[in-house]
């Protein structure tokens, strides 16, 4: 059980570690673009669907 805790912790801090240098280097801007951009045309869809 202790060796699954410390694995998950490792591994979140792992995701963690990549992701925060991934923003830091702007690696991941392009797919936070896409991201934002899918949102919106949900909401825009919604909204015209309504």
């Amino acid at each position: 059980m202790n060796i699954l805790l410390i694995l998950a912790a490792v591994c979140a801090g792992i995701f963690y570690l990549g992701y925060h240098l991934g923003n830091q280097l702007g690696r991941t801007a392009h797919i936070r673009d896409n991201l934002q951009r899918a949102r919106d045309a949900h909401v825009v869809a919604r909204i015209e669907n309504r």
